[in-house]
C-alpha cells in the first residue's frame, strides 16, 4: 500500500510536492514535446528517410513509458477517487477526459497488433499522436490556469468568435462583390 501511495504522489502533481514529482513531470512533458516534434519532422519524406529509425525509437520508448503511466494511473485511481469503490474508481479514470486522452494516445500503436487494419486508416490514427499535446495539460500548472480562465470566460469568448465569424462573412461577401468580375 505504501508503494501505491508513493506512486500516487509522484503522478498527482496536486498532492505530491517532492523533487521526484518534478522529475516525473519534466520527463513526461519532455517526451510529449519530443513526440510532437518528431511527428512533424517525420511528415517530411527526406527527413523521415534519413532519421526514420530515430523517430521509430522515440515512438517505442514513449509508448512504453506512457503505457506504464496509463496502467499505473488505473491502479492508483482508488486513491484519486477515495469515495468510490476500487472498480468504480478505475472506470471513472478510464472514462474521464484525461483517461480517454491517455488511451487515444497509446491506442494507435497497439491497434495493428490487435486487429487487422487498413494502412490508410492507420495513417489517420497516427495523427491521434498529436493528442499528446493534451496530456501537457495534466503536467503544467500554467495550462491548467489557462483552462480555468477559458472556462470562466467561455460566454465572452463565444460572443467574440461569433462576431469575428460575422465580420469574416461580411468581408468575404464584400470582397466577392468587388472582385466578382475579375
Amino acid at each position: 500500500m505504501r508503494l501505491k501511495k508513493n506512486i500516487f504522489l509522484l503522478l498527482d502533481s496536486e498532492k505530491g510536492n517532492r523533487k521526484g514529482d518534478y522529475l516525473v513531470e519534466y520527463l513526461i512533458s519532455g517526451l510529449i514535446l519530443l513526440n510532437v516534434i518528431s511527428t512533424f519532422l517525420e511528415s517530411y519524406k527526406s527527413i523521415d528517410a534519413k532519421y526514420g529509425w530515430l523517430f521509430d525509437g522515440i515512438e517505442i520508448v514513449s509508448i512504453i513509458i506512457f503505457s506504464i503511466e496509463y496502467v499505473l494511473r488505473i491502479w492508483i485511481s482508488d486513491l484519486q477517487y477515495p469515495t468510490l469503490s476500487p472498480i468504480k474508481s478505475r472506470f471513472k479514470y478510464v472514462f474521464s477526459f484525461l483517461g480517454l486522452v491517455d488511451l487515444l494516445f497509446i491506442l494507435p500503436f497497439y491497434l495493428p497488433y490487435l486487429i487487422k487494419i487498413d494502412l490508410r486508416v492507420m495513417r489517420v490514427l497516427r495523427l491521434l499522436r498529436l493528442l499528446r499535446l493534451l496530456k501537457l495539460n495534466r503536467h503544467s500548472k500554467s495550462l491548467k490556469l489557462i483552462g480555468k480562465v477559458l472556462k470562466s470566460t467561455r460566454n465572452d469568448i463565444l460572443v467574440t468568435v461569433f462576431m469575428v465569424f460575422i465580420l469574416l462573412v461580411l468581408a468575404s461577401t464584400l470582397m466577392y462583390s468587388i472582385e466578382n468580375e475579375a
